[in-house]
């Protein structure tokens, strides 16, 4: 009902159920802004990293540059929003960020400006050096994906591996929707998707 799709049901006992989901047809296929890169690559995934440390900021822009990826470092959720221009949803299509920055800020309170600036969630991982009970109870009840520094390069590329598929899902997703509501507001074709079950 949120995207306005008329849902039909349909159920006989002991022979099953069929739900039927009226959708507009578009007559182009989508088209990807970018290539999709090889499994396992991060070529192009456009990363953000908010450290209060600038040598992790560095060595984060050095390593995860030579992954491919592109990177935006900063200092802060302000400063991050800003390097990213007009287009922090495609820039920073995952976040890398730091539990305690500066200034006694907190790393989830700078996911959520970030969060705000994009419009959307994306896949972020907090980062801490902190080991008390506390921190690790903050870190549990975000919700987020966490590790604690020293982070592995192995295990943070496994991560974004991860993450860079679920951004694209996510993108993929956003990008589904917006055709479907362009072609509704144009007057496009329907067609049906049948689940049975």
């Amino acid at each position: 009902h949120l995207l306005g799709h008329p849902l039909t049901l349909r159920s006989a006992v002991g022979r099953g159920t069929c739900f039927v989901v009226t959708v507009p047809a578009t007559a182009e296929a989508a088209r990807r802004a970018q290539p999709v890169a090889a499994a396992g690559s991060l070529q192009g995934l456009g990363v953000g990293v908010i450290d209060d440390d600038p040598e992790v900021r560095d060595s984060m822009a050095v390593l995860l540059g030579r992954w491919g990826c592109k990177v935006i470092v900063a200092e802060t959720a302000e400063e991050l929003i800003e390097r990213a221009g007009a287009s922090p949803r495609e820039r920073l299509q995952v976040l890398v960020v730091d539990l305690q920055l500066g200034g006694g800020h907190s790393g989830i309170d700078a996911i959520a400006t970030v969060t705000r600036a994009r419009g959307a969630r994306c896949p972020t991982l907090i980062v801490s050096g902190a080991a008390a009970p506390e921190r690790l109870a903050q870190l549990r009840a975000s919700g987020l994906d966490w590790l604690t520094k020293p982070v592995a390069a192995a295990r943070l590329r496994s991560w974004l591996v991860e993450a860079g598929r679920a951004a694209l899902r996510a993108d993929d997703a956003r990008e589904l929707a917006a055709s479907t509501s362009a072609a509704v507001a144009g007057g496009g074709v329907e067609t049906e998707l049948r689940w049975t079950s």
